[in-house]
């Protein structure tokens, strides 16, 4: 059986993720996951512009919950740092005596790099910004990965912040990076 087939669009979004928007009544979340999932094959442009969008809805309702305010320029990168300060995700959040710091610290700074990488993906072929009428698109695959990468983010963000919020600060049990 080819890739393809096995990796239909229902495949695309994290079910994880799926779960929180209906569990938390996150209307506009839940609007644009479906988006993501319907049109990765057909409209691999409108998934990529739509993945950044998830994560910037992500990223707005965990500082509305922690009682900050997004800031005020409309760039996503200080939007995703705020939210990663705001959650204690930054590299220079992680304390030098835990074990893997190291590690740790690399895999936090790629957080970033995944929601940077999204927002650059979505302004060279994403929807939201007017392009040349010759220009072409990327493919249903190019879609996959993007809303894919925005899935682990995503749920990586939300779970962390109801883990801070849980009384004993992990949730899982787990460290609280």
């Amino acid at each position: 059986m080819r890739a393809g087939k096995l990796l239909g669009a229902n495949l695309v979004c994290n079910s994880h993720l799926v779960a929180i928007a209906n569990v938390e009544n996150l209307n506009q979340l839940q609007d644009q996951l479906a988006r993501a999932r319907e049109r990765a094959r057909d409209d691999p442009d409108l998934a990529i512009g739509t993945a950044k969008e998830i994560v910037e809805t992500i990223c707005k309702t965990i500082l509305g919950d922690c009682g900050r305010s997004p800031p005020h320029a409309s760039n996503f990168p200080p939007l995703l740092r705020a939210t990663l300060t705001a959650l204690d995700l930054v590299p220079e959040a992680v304390h030098a005596s835990q074990r893997g710091t190291d590690t740790v610290k690399r895999i936090l700074g790629s957080l970033g790099s995944v929601g940077n990488g999204l927002a650059e993906l979505r302004n060279l072929y994403g929807t939201g910004h007017g392009r040349h009428g010759t220009a072409g698109g990327l493919q249903p695959r190019h879609a996959r990965l993007a809303v894919g990468a925005m899935s682990a983010l995503a749920v990586f963000l939300f779970e962390t912040h109801e883990a801070r919020k849980s009384p004993s600060g992990s949730g899982d049990g787990a460290n609280k990076r």
